[in-house]
């Protein structure tokens, strides 16, 4: 049976630990494990930590970030072959078409690794020469990230990406039937040296994640896609 958790403020938390969804192999209808299901309080609390750690990721500046990010994307290409093999067990694509979804992901890292180094401001025209009209470019906040099952980890990346290359922090509610590749970003990402509290990843209802991280104060934007 696999190990499906959720990652809170850097804790990975095991099936043992919560209620339970079971994660079925879609070509065999075979069950290949448990995955926990976040509660009210997991969930206040991976946005409490998003909140806490937004100034430290923030003040890090664009340079270190783009750094982090590309080394993310190495790391990540290193083991494409380990995260396609575990999108098409959970997930059914072949393994050739979850190949090119890793790919991707790579090449979204990579890009916005370097896109976070060109946040520009600008200049504006004013009426006088005693006025200045600066526009600054900063980072928002806390993002909320739902994304859905036919590209679970490829949507989390492009969403994800910018998020972290523009100084946000975020919270992810990726498919509950096709966990285990974002579990792996979030890894390669801490390992990449995106501190503890930054990126986290919570499963469980959907509707019950979505209604109450959308209302929490602490989320400052939300990122989505999916269906009505």
């Amino acid at each position: 049976m696999h190990q499906f958790t959720l990652i809170i403020d850097g804790e990975v938390i095991s099936a043992s630990q919560r209620e339970t969804i079971d994660v079925v192999n879609p070509a065999t209808s075979s069950v290949l494990g448990q995955l926990p299901c976040a509660t009210v309080e997991d969930l206040d609390r991976a946005a409490s930590a998003a909140a806490r750690t937004f100034d430290g990721w923030k003040s890090l500046g664009a340079i270190r970030r783009s750094e982090i990010l590309r080394r993310a994307a190495q790391l990540t290409h290193a083991k494409q072959n380990e995260i396609a093999q575990v999108l098409t067990l959970e997930q059914g694509k072949p393994l050739r078409e979850a190949l090119g979804e890793v790919s991707g992901i790579v090449e979204t890292l990579e890009w916005f690794a370097e896109e976070g180094r060109r946040n520009y401001g600008r200049i504006v025209p004013a009426p006088s020469d005693e006025i200045e009209f600066k526009v600054v470019q900063i980072p928002i906040g806390p993002v909320l990230i739902l994304t859905p099952w036919n590209f679970p980890v490829g949507e989390v990346a492009t969403h994800l990406a910018p998020a972290l290359a523009a100084g946000c922090t975020a919270v992810i509610k990726s498919s509950e039937e096709a966990p285990s590749a974002t579990a792996m970003l979030v890894g390669i990402l801490h390992e990449a040296g995106v501190p503890h509290g930054v990126v986290n990843l919570v499963y469980g209802d959907p509707a019950l994640i979505s209604k109450h991280l959308i209302n929490s104060p602490a989320i400052r934007k939300v990122a989505f896609t999916g269906s009505v």
